[in-house]
Parts: structure tokens; sequence; C-alpha cells
């Protein structure tokens, strides 16, 4: 296991970011004390889950009285 310095760190995560990705794992330091790791994730974690219910949302009224596109190309024609 890799261990690096915050300082160090921030100079360079892409490198340190791509060694994980390798499948490693990097305790960051400091001051030579141990405050955390940085570890590949499981290639099978599903980050984004599915909502558990569907909100219904009330329908918002608009807040201009004609098409937005034609309001935007009359505001492009003054220019």
């Amino acid at each position: 296991m890799q261990t690096i310095g915050i300082a160090e760190l921030k100079a360079h995560l892409s490198r340190e970011l791509r060694w994980v990705a390798e499948g490693h794992s990097v305790t960051i330091l400091d001051h030579k004390r141990p405050v955390a790791m940085i570890i590949p994730i499981a290639r099978d974690l599903e980050l984004v889950r599915p909502a558990r219910r569907i909100f219904d949302l009330p329908r918002a009224e608009s807040l201009i009285d004609e098409d937005a596109v034609r309001l935007l190309e009359r505001e492009r024609a003054d220019r």
C-alpha cells in the first residue's frame, strides 16, 4: 500500500487516482499520521440508484405568457 502526504497528493492528484484505478490503495498522511485512504471502487458498484418512489409535483404556472423560443428570437433581434 502506498502512502502520500496531503501536499504531494494535492500536487499529483491525477497520477494518484490513475494508480487507484489500476487497483491499488493509497493512504493519505497528515504530518506522518494516516488520516484517510483512497481505495478502488468495486466494478459492479451501483453509484446511481433509481428513486424509491416517484414524486408527483404540481404543474407550475408559466412565468412568461408567450412562446419562449419566439421571445428569445425577438430578444436576439434587438442586438
